[in-house]
């Protein structure tokens, strides 16, 4: 085991203030052993070491108690009707994923710039797959497909919704001028460019990709290509 020295964990209280993780949290991270600060550190820079301190201060307190606390912070931005709903949302949340990716949609100033935060964490808490989750919060945090109206049927798609129909009308009405689904059609290439190259490099993922690129498919109406892979790195991997 490698002991943390003064600058790791330097780095790390600033990747936790960075968060907005208080200093009484802190303080309660850094009782635990050093083989467990050591793991967190690993993943300070990943998109999971958030997730990951949530679920450690949440141990012993309240179900997402950790992003309760952090919602509070930014209760200045809501209304008392829309903070009671963003509370409930949290509450909702029956994974850490959920709980994440709710919050972070929750806070998004564009989002609330647009009154989609609240419609928008609400989609993502119902999300059964953390892949899912990511990438209809990364929909939704898109200005153009927002300005478009296509980011709420979207994100709903790719959650999973009683209402697909409607959501595909709203998206191929848009899409019925050739230029906008040009323009939708390459944010779309965009986005999902890891998970296609993951359906041809990644083995044991393949059925949580497949079904999310078909969402993808449904909404642009025509097959995506999958992302071209070296014929090197195909080698690399047969060895």
């Amino acid at each position: 085991m490698v002991i943390m020295n003064t600058r790791q964990r330097v780095n790390l209280i600033s990747r936790l203030r960075q968060n907005k993780v208080s200093q009484d949290k802190i303080d309660k991270l850094f009782t635990l052993t050093e083989k467990e600060l050591d793991k967190l550190y690993a993943i300070s820079n990943n998109d999971l070491f958030i997730s990951e301190v949530a679920k450690i201060l949440n141990a012993n307190n309240e179900k997402n108690s950790f992003y309760l606390e952090s919602l509070a912070k930014y209760k200045n931005r809501f209304s008392k009707e829309d903070y009671g709903k963003a509370i409930n949302i949290i509450k909702s949340c029956k994974q850490q994923y959920n709980a994440r990716c709710a919050f972070i949609a929750l806070k998004s100033e564009l989002l609330q710039e647009h009154s989609l935060n609240i419609s928008g964490a609400s989609i993502i808490s119902r999300a059964d797959k953390e892949v899912n989750a990511e990438y209809a919060l990364r929909i939704l945090n898109i200005p153009r497909l927002i300005e478009l109206g296509l980011a709420i049927p979207m994100a709903s798609l790719i959650v999973g919704t009683k209402n697909k129909t409607t959501c595909l009308n709203i998206i191929r009405n848009v899409l019925k001028n050739v230029e906008l689904y040009e323009e939708v059609k390459n944010i779309i290439d965009n986005i999902t460019i890891y998970l296609r190259r993951t359906l041809i490099t990644v083995p044991g993922h393949e059925e949580e990709v497949t079904d999310l690129l078909n969402v993808f498919n449904e909404i642009l109406d025509k097959p995506l290509i999958v992302a071209h892979v070296k014929e090197e790195k195909k080698k690399i991997r047969k060895k």
